[in-house]
């Protein structure tokens, strides 16, 4: 699978709204379940957390995605020492990606700090979509197409980190409830409980929100179209 133009130009484009979805979890869950929960969650830790207090947490989880997914990090080795810039559009912070070592290593960055770092490669989008295209939930062609995301620099290289995350049938979920050891199954059915309350909240917020706010937008349509009409009899009887 490509991503945007042949490997080894650069690129860039746009940033828009990107979905997706799949399956590809371990026991057979849906890769997204727990993830209405976890992305905005993480979202809030990112954007109000300083960024030296998230590099522990972040440290912890490289290690357990690469204990859980070592080939994803093995198939990555033919590129060298790299680095690839993650930035996701929405947040004051930005990842570095450093490939190549003795361990692999994600460092967390500012703004300010994202300037002075020159990374082989700059994959760019809203943080959701980010973590759609980790999972496997979004097609990358169709995220870059569709200005879900931009790529800038190597392509050669973003294209071989897509395709060994395509092979490695990340689930953040599962890798998550991972960390918690032997109260992993307790984490999982809390995670899926919060879950099913926030999907229910959103259904319900979703359906309010046609029963309230449908009569209004037709009446605001249907004064509009009166409005034109009224125009348009001025105009003819001032041509008159």
């Amino acid at each position: 699978m490509t991503i945007g133009p042949a490997p080894g130009t650069a690129a860039s484009s746009g940033m828009g709204a990107a979905a997706g979805g799949g399956a590809g979890a371990a026991g057979g869950a849906p890769n997204d379940a727990g993830a209405l929960f976890l992305v905005p969650g993480l979202g809030l830790m990112m954007r109000y957390l300083p960024v030296p207090a998230l590099q522990p947490g972040l440290t912890l989880a490289t290690r357990t995605l690469a204990g859980r997914h070592p080939e994803l990090f093995q198939r990555l080795e033919a590129l060298g020492q790299v680095e690839i810039m993650v930035d996701p559009s929405d947040l004051p912070l930005a990842f570095v990606v450093r490939l190549g070592r003795a361990e692999p290593e994600v460092v967390a960055i500012t703004r300010e700090e994202a300037g002075s770092v020159g990374p082989a490669a700059v994959i760019r989008g809203p943080l959701e979509t980010l973590i759609a295209l980790l999972e496997g939930r979004v097609d990358g062609d169709a995220a870059f197409f569709s200005r879900a995301l931009s790529i800038e620099g190597d392509t050669a290289a973003v294209l071989a980190l897509r395709n060994a995350i395509d092979s490695a049938e990340v689930n953040l979920v599962e890798d998550f409830c991972a960390l918690f050891g032997p109260l992993a199954a307790p984490m999982r059915h809390s995670l899926a409980l919060v879950d099913g309350v926030a999907r229910a909240a959103a259904r319900d917020l979703a359906w309010g929100r046609r029963l309230l706010l449908g009569p209004a937008l037709d009446a605001c349509r249907h004064l509009g179209g009166q409005m034109s009409d009224l125009a348009r009899e001025v105009e003819d009887l001032r041509g008159e």
